[in-house]
């Protein structure tokens, strides 16, 4: 067993202990990837329980799994790749929408009003909202690219498309963000 309390181990040694049924090392990726998987999971699902439920169903696979990845691609690239992938089983297997819970309400800065701060959680939910109504197919390049900072060919090979897809679907998304946004523009910015 690789002792993994320690934060100098690397990536490979990590997955190379993972792969050898280390359970300390599933702990450790779980320990690093969990907040991002979740976040992912939320945004597809829209619902917390179901994001937990796939968040949990994603470590059992990758433990499962975790023989097949041959370091071709960046580790991050093989875990999204299967994080969309039982998103997708997800969503075809609910086939529900539910509406994305609110966010618990975080302290106030001290120099903000209360109406700052109700404008500020009335735009963010009316955009997390406008990102949920989205086909799959331009939310999970959207989520990857905003929440993740993945580039476009990481994206490509998360999804198992073209780069050229890639920025096509980011397009049509932001496009269509835009459409179901247009209100908040012309409210913050009267005339433009």
């Amino acid at each position: 067993m690789l002792e993994m309390t320690s934060e100098s181990q690397t990536e490979a040694q990590v997955i190379e202990a993972c792969q050898r049924g280390d359970m300390e090392a599933l702990r450790v990726l779980f320990d690093r990837y969990k907040d991002r998987i979740f976040s992912i999971a939320h945004y597809v699902s829209q619902d917390e329980a179901s994001a937990q439920d796939i968040t949990q169903e994603i470590f059992i696979k990758l433990f499962r799994q975790i023989g097949q990845y041959r370091g071709d691609a960046r580790f991050t690239t093989w875990l999204y790749r299967l994080v969309v992938n039982t998103c997708r089983d997800e969503a075809r297997n609910t086939r529900r929408f539910l509406p994305i819970s609110e966010a618990a309400a975080s302290s106030l800065p001290a120099e903000s009003t209360l109406e700052e701060h109700y404008l500020q959680c009335e735009i963010s939910k009316q955009v997390r909202t406008a990102v949920m109504k989205l086909k799959l197919k331009f939310r999970l390049p959207m989520l990857l690219r905003h929440l993740e900072g993945l580039s476009y060919d990481e994206i490509a090979a998360v999804l198992g498309l073209r780069s050229g897809t890639v920025a096509s679907r980011l397009n049509r998304g932001r496009a269509l963000l835009a459409r179901d946004l247009r209100h908040l523009r012309d409210s913050i910015h009267p005339g433009k």
